[in-house]
């Protein structure tokens, strides 16, 4: 009888191993991105990472066929001024935790873009992560003002 419990407790302990690390440890809402105008061949995309799985991960690279360049980066006020770079190493997303990729923080750039964005369009984007592996999610292209 000890050898059965012993036994269930070890396999519930893989099966809840099994979850983590994977895509369905994470929740990824509010995806959307502001259209372009005229000649703009660099836009931004937004979204909330919610890391629901047991262990720590961590964003490691974008990637998008609608840009030449996907990556992530960091807008910040210096000096008075909007700076913008690339993230070096990507992002940590502990256990638990959200990520908060938004306006004037954290966020995915594309740059040189193989078309403009037009409101209502929806484009593909893949998140690489440390532990859960390449995640696909569908960008929704909002109105300049953010809003649908």
């Amino acid at each position: 009888m000890k050898f059965l419990i012993t036994l269930m407790m070890l396999m519930s302990s893989f099966a809840s191993m099994a979850h983590d690390g994977h895509k369905d440890s994470l929740e990824i809402s509010n995806v959307w991105a502001r259209e372009t105008l005229g000649r703009t061949m660099s836009a931004a995309a937004y979204l909330t990472i919610k890391n629901i799985g047991h262990h720590d991960d961590h964003l490691v690279s974008v990637s998008s066929k609608i840009a030449a360049v996907t990556e992530i980066h960091l807008s910040k006020m210096e000096n008075n001024m909007m700076m913008m770079a690339p993230v070096d190493g990507g992002l940590p997303l502990p256990k638990k935790k959200i990520l908060r990729l938004k306006p004037q923080s954290y966020h995915i750039m594309m740059m040189r873009l193989t078309k403009p964005l037009a409101k209502g369009d929806v484009f593909p984007v893949t998140l690489t992560f440390k532990k859960a592996g390449d995640v696909e999610i569908f960008v929704e292209v909002r109105g300049i003002d953010g809003k649908k």
